[in-house]
Order: structure tokens, then sequence, then C-alpha cells
């Protein structure tokens, strides 16, 4: 099997010292102080705007967040953050219109939707925001755009309102457009995402081996996966005698994640890998749906690892749906490296992904 080229490496070294590889970001060389700092210094509309100083990014965010929990006063502290982090990945790639964004073709997008993926994981978050979040946050974002455009930016009222529908005066009330220093930008854009990721991040995990009992809560917790589709090659739902048939494997190895009060949280195993052979263990992770944070899987991957040491395994093999974005930075996050692919993989309901292959030297 032809392995697959690597792409060439981008590495910029952060204020924090991580070092991000814009190309190929994972959650662990993300900080929140990196992408405030960014964006405070990233100018909105070019800094073809009014005032002493341009109006950053970063003050963008906030009035974002605002409006959006004035247009979704029920949204959760996790939807609240997505709206937060809605261009965190300008921290590093810069602000750009959206006509530009398309000319310059598809590969940006992809580049921001990687970024995006793997800063929202960072924080407790899934890798993308519902298709129903995305437009909330999406209708905010052009209530400040028009906010921007008529305060600093040098529109009428009547011309902004033209390309971004002019707000109700209720929502847009006793909000105004706030320029700073790029130096002096609001501490609360530091603050929000480690108080949001941080319940996400830091609540109590529990992780233990599984048994024949654990078996229905994995089986409907896999099931919602199957359900929400696309980050597994699965289709058709199973049952918990499927799974107590999987766990009966010779040299298979089971582990759950649960909360402070015995909630399943996620489950992980291996088992020696048809294919290429006893000493290589293939693996299985899954996740909550909403609750795909890097915590979880971290503590799952720890004892998953340590068990395969102590069974013998060389080496571990992860296979990803390649348009499984979540996932192929999970597996990069804990050191798994890309060795190849498989093409047009038929799924059990008739449609055909590929597949990413990486491994885990042990």
């Amino acid at each position: 099997m032809p392995p697959i080229p690597k792409q060439p490496r981008a590495w910029q070294r952060m204020l924090s010292g991580r070092r991000l590889d814009l190309l190929d970001p994972t959650p662990v060389d993300i900080e929140i102080e990196d992408i405030a700092h960014g964006l405070a210094f990233v100018a909105r509309w070019n800094g073809q705007t009014k005032g002493d100083f341009p109006y950053s990014v970063a003050e963008h965010s906030l009035l974002v967040e605002t409006l959006f929990c004035r247009l979704c006063p029920g949204a959760k502290p996790a939807e609240k953050l997505f709206a937060l982090l809605h261009d965190a990945p300008e921290y590093v790639i810069g602000d750009m219109i959206s006509p530009v964004k398309a000319a310059v073709g598809p590969g940006y997008g992809e580049l921001d939707k990687r970024l995006a993926a793997a800063i929202h994981i960072r924080f407790g978050l899934p890798a993308a925001p519902s298709i129903r979040l995305k437009k909330q946050i999406k209708k905010a974002d052009n209530v400040s755009a028009w906010m921007e455009a008529t305060q600093i930016a040098g529109f009428s009222e009547t011309e902004a309102s033209r390309f971004f529908k002019r707000p109700e005066p209720a929502l847009i009330a006793g909000l105004d457009i706030h320029l700073r220093p790029p130096g002096r930008g609001p501490p609360c854009l530091y603050r929000a995402p480690r108080r949001t990721a941080g319940r996400a991040m830091s609540a109590p995990i529990t992780v233990r081996r599984a048994g024949a009992l654990d078996a229905r809560p994995m089986a409907e917790l896999l099931n919602e996966v199957i359900a929400r589709g696309g980050t597994t090659a699965m289709t058709a739902p199973v049952s918990a005698e499927d799974l107590r048939g999987w766990m009966r494997v010779p040299r298979a190895i089971w582990h759950i994640a649960e909360d402070d009060a015995g909630a399943l949280l996620g489950f992980q195993w291996v088992e020696p890998h048809t294919r290429l052979g006893d000493s290589v263990a293939q693996i299985a992770s899954f996740a909550r749906v909403g609750r795909t944070g890097l915590g979880i899987g971290s503590a799952l991957f720890e004892a998953t690892r340590a068990a395969c040491r102590a069974e013998g395994y060389a080496w571990i093999n992860a296979e990803i749906r390649a348009d499984n974005e979540g996932g192929l930075i999970y597996y990069q996050s804990r050191g798994f490296e890309d060795y190849g692919h498989i093409r047009d993989y038929r799924l059990g309901d008739g449609r055909t992904v590929d597949k990413v292959l990486k491994r885990y030297d042990l």
C-alpha cells in the first residue's frame, strides 16, 4: 500500500512557547493566551475604519457573543463558547472579507476548518457546531458587521442594510463599538474560554476496565454516534449482545470513562488486527455526542496505551474516516502518525468513504 505523501510543515512559534503547525494543527498546541493576543492585533475591515485604533477581531468576537446571547437567551455555555470562538482561526491566518475567501478557493476554507476543529477540541467542544447553531452565530455575526459598517467603516445605514440586513433596534440597544490599543484588549476574552472549557475539562473523569454489565450503556452511546453519522464506519445499530461478543475476543482490552456520578462519557477498545497480525492492536474510540472533549479521550488513551504495552502489543493501528476531522485531530494529538490510506471503503449502507491509516508505536 503506497504511503500518503507527508504535508510540508508550517510551524509558527507562539508567544506561549507552543509550536503550531498551521497546516496540520493539534489541540495540544493551542493556548487561549495566544488566541487572545493574536486576535487583538488583527484588524477588522483590513484596518479601513475610523478612529485612532483599529477595531480588532478580539473586540468583534466579544460583540458577536453578546449579540448571540441576546438572540438565543437560553443558549448553553458551550454554545456561547462556539460564538466567542467563531473567528478564532484568524489569530494565525488573519481576517479576510468573505468574497476574497471564496476567490482564494477551497484551500483557505479547509485550512480554516482544520484550525477551528483543533481549537474547539482544545476547549472541550465538538470539532464543529451543528448547522442550526452555525446559522444562529452567523446571524449575530451579520448584526455585528452592520454595527461596525455604520459606526466605523464609513457605510450609510441604507448601504449597510443591503449587505447585512438592518437589525431590530432592541437587539443592539446599549451596544457600541469600542476601539482600544491592541495591547489593552479586554481580559474577558481570556477568561471566558477558560471558564467554559474548564467545566468540561476539569470535571472528574474515572477510567476503568469495562465489564459485561457495561455493554448496554456502551451500546446506547454507540448507537447515538451511529445515528448522528459522519464519524464512524458503522451504519447499523448495535445491541448489548453484539458488544459482549466483541469483548470476548482474545486479548481484547476495553476501557470506559465515567463522570463523578457514574454516567458513561465514552469508551475505547483494542483487539488484535485481523490482517496485520497479533502484535498489532486495532483501536476504536467513542465519546458521548456533545461531550467530545479532549479530557475524555486523553484519559482513555492513557489507560489503553499502558494496557497494550502490558499485553505485549508492538503498535496500535487506527483507521479513521477521512471526513472525520475530529477523529483525525484526536489521534494525531495522541501521537499517531499517518502511514497509508484505504480508498473507497464501502459502508454498510452502500456509500463509500476514504480512510486514513495511523499508527502509534509502543
